[in-house]
């Protein structure tokens, strides 16, 4: 129906959060630098530490398998 709404709230969540990091970049460089710099490696920290939690796996060998044989969708 409305595809593009998942877009408005993601534009909202920036429109939101944007402004905890272009003010310190304005303001004081070296804050707004670190500051993104903590987000982005906390966030890969997060995504590490959720991805040992639930044992989700990085699309590997065996995936690339399933999806490149197409006789392993025929009981779907």
């Amino acid at each position: 129906c409305m595809l593009w709404t998942w877009y408005i709230a993601v534009d909202m969540q920036f429109f939101i959060i944007s402004p905890l990091f272009i003010i310190p970049l304005i303001r004081k460089p070296k804050l707004g630098y670190t500051l993104i710099g903590v987000t982005i490696v906390s966030s890969c920290f997060l995504i590490f530490c959720l991805s040992i939690k639930y044992c989700l796996r990085v699309m590997g060998a065996e995936m690339w398998y399933f999806f490149t044989h197409p006789e392993q969708f025929v009981n779907w």
